[in-house]
């Protein structure tokens, strides 16, 4: 689950993606300027919302298993 922000954080942030290509265009916009901003304001966004929020949140959040699950992969 932690890889998802990092990754959903990248997918707005840098123009190949659909939503950032409209905003280029719409705005008429520099295209390598645009993807050259996004990318530096990308990296250390994805670094920060993918391991470092993730191993930060995983020693504060105890999840327990569900008994269920437990029960199905333990060994009889």
């Amino acid at each position: 689950m932690r890889r998802w922000r990092g990754v959903t954080t990248l997918h707005a942030l840098l123009p190949q993606h659909p939503d950032p290509l409209v905003a280029v265009s719409a705005l008429h916009a520099d295209l390598g300027l645009t993807q050259g901003l996004g990318v530096i304001v990308a990296l250390p966004a994805v670094i920060l919302a993918g391991p470092l929020n993730g191993n930060w949140l995983s020693k504060r959040m105890h999840v327990s298993e569900p008994e269920e699950i437990g029960k199905l992969f333990t060994a009889r």
